[in-house]
């Protein structure tokens, strides 16, 4: 059974391919001697202050989050919701105290935390100006942080085009951290692919690049790996091609019974994937 190439398709899959995670293999330990005392653990270093106080607001800020949802769930009708929304909006509540644990920890990792926090929740608010001021201030006082990630994604919404073309190439001569780096290749490969297509040559190299050396490296939001969306990527492009055997799979129909697709070997199959998000 052959794969019948459709565009939209290949451009979509791997942001939507679900990725099996490989069972951890145990390694054996060969037993100590028993006169051989283990060597004394340090105590771990106590946790700053200020990365405790970020820690508990975002756990607060998160929590808010949380309660707002089930409220809304129950609320009925639109305009009751949007009402919730109005006045319950954990942006509105917890911006000020990202803004106050940013400036009390000026100079630290915590304060870039805070402000990647301050620049998430102004957007919501949709205030313009605070989400200007705080990637400028990204910028100026912590560029080489890993914190600055997000920013790769959103400097040209908080900036504007120029400005915000500018801050990537700023981040990409200043910043060497890995988060930063996988945020660079990552976005990279999205602008060629836009702009060049899915079959610009320069795109395996990055996806391959993103797959080694940026495997287990998370994004900014959310669990998901930049090694699994490039793993999908490549996987798309190796296997689901015109001419390329269909990779099998196994599902149920709508009455639960269990099918796969090579039990139609040698039919013609329609497949259709779909989802809501």
């Amino acid at each position: 059974m052959t794969v019948k190439r459709n565009a939209w398709w290949l451009r979509s899959t791997f942001a939507a391919l679900a990725l099996g995670a490989f069972p951890a293999l145990a390694v054996a330990q060969a037993p100590k001697p028993k006169d051989v005392k283990e060597p004394a653990k340090e105590a771990p270093a106590p946790k700053d202050e200020y990365a405790k106080k970020f820690d508990e607001l975002k756990q607060r800020y998160e929590q808010a989050g949380k309660d707002l949802e089930a409220k809304l769930q129950s609320a009925g009708s639109e305009e009751a919701q949007s009402k919730l929304i109005e006045e319950e909006n954990p942006a509105k509540t917890f911006l000020p105290e990202f803004q106050a644990l940013a400036k009390a920890a000026k100079g630290t990792e915590t304060a870039a935390k805070s402000l990647v926090q301050v620049l998430m929740l102004a957007g919501q608010t949709e205030d313009e100006e605070l989400v200007k001021s705080t990637a400028k201030t990204l910028l100026d006082e912590h560029v080489a942080s890993p914190e600055l990630a997000i920013l790769v994604f959103m400097a040209q919404y908080a900036l504007g085009e120029e400005e915000g073309t500018k801050a990537i190439e700023t981040l990409r001569a200043k910043n060497t951290t890995k988060p930063v780096l996988a945020a660079l290749a990552f976005s990279d490969a999205q602008r060629i692919e836009q702009e060049k297509g899915e079959d610009a040559p320069e795109l395996r190299a990055l996806y391959d690049r993103l797959a080694k050396e940026f495997k287990d490296q998370k994004m900014p939001w959310g669990e998901q790996t930049y090694g699994q969306l490039a793993e999908g990527w490549i996987f798309v492009r190796d296997n689901l091609v015109e001419g390329k055997v269909a990779p099998d799979f196994e599902t149920v129909d709508e009455n639960g019974v269990k099918w796969k697709l090579s039990d139609y070997k040698g039919k013609v199959v329609v497949i259709d994937f779909w989802g809501e998000w």
